[in-house]
């Protein structure tokens, strides 16, 4: 089995040659300025001198932005739902009760979506997706960083 390594700058730069985001958009979402984050892109994968310029939060921060752009974009919709509400229980110690409170979700609603995800209609599921994300980031938001 060959494993192949994801080659950041590749990737994003692929992205922006397919119009699926702008150097711009990379700028604002990472907080780094165009020609240093050009020259992130522009590093080889692997150990490199060059990448002493850079933070590990920056590289961090960029070569995760870039494997959930690419990569992540085959996860399923269920997959994603299941783990936001497996981040919140894991990650941030919430239970499935807090979770449902204070995403205002039935209680059996997100048991049944977790036993049978098609056993929930596609409006509560899309209520559920809501939710959550916005339960997601308010935590994440509040997050030390």
């Amino acid at each position: 089995m060959t494993v192949q390594g994801l080659n950041v700058g590749d990737e994003l730069e692929r992205l922006i040659a397919e119009g699926s985001i702008s150097m711009q958009a990379l700028t604002a979402i990472t907080g780094i300025a165009p020609a240093r984050l050009k020259r992130l892109l522009d590093l080889e994968p692997g150990l490199s001198a060059a990448a002493n310029e850079f933070s590990e939060d920056e590289i961090l921060r960029v070569s995760g932005l870039a494997g959930q752009l690419t990569c992540g974009a085959e996860i399923g919709d269920y997959e994603r739902l299941r783990a936001i509400v497996e981040t919140l229980t894991a990650q941030f110690e919430l239970t499935h009760e807090n979770i449902a409170r204070l995403a205002r979700i039935e209680m059996e609603e997100l048991e049944a979506f977790f036993d049978d995800p098609d056993s929930v209609s596609w409006e509560a599921k899309f209520a559920m997706a809501m939710r959550l994300y916005y339960l997601f980031h308010a935590v994440l938001n509040a997050t030390a960083k």
